[in-house]
């Protein structure tokens, strides 16, 4: 069985067959949720720590 993708993410066009592009399309996903989980948990962090600065200097 043979599995064709052709799609677009983001500005990046991905296409391929066999198990072998897809596992690489798998790991590019992956890669990019772990980009953004880290980008998010960060925010979150920085958020817990500058609201209440802020709401000291006011």
């Amino acid at each position: 069985m043979v599995t064709d993708y052709d799609f677009r993410l983001a500005r990046t066009h991905l296409r391929g067959t066999g198990w072998r592009g897809l596992a690489a399309l798998a790991l590019v996903l992956i890669a990019r949720t772990v980009i953004v989980a880290a980008i998010t948990f960060s925010a979150r962090a920085g958020a817990h720590w500058l609201v209440p600065l802020l709401e000291h200097l006011v």
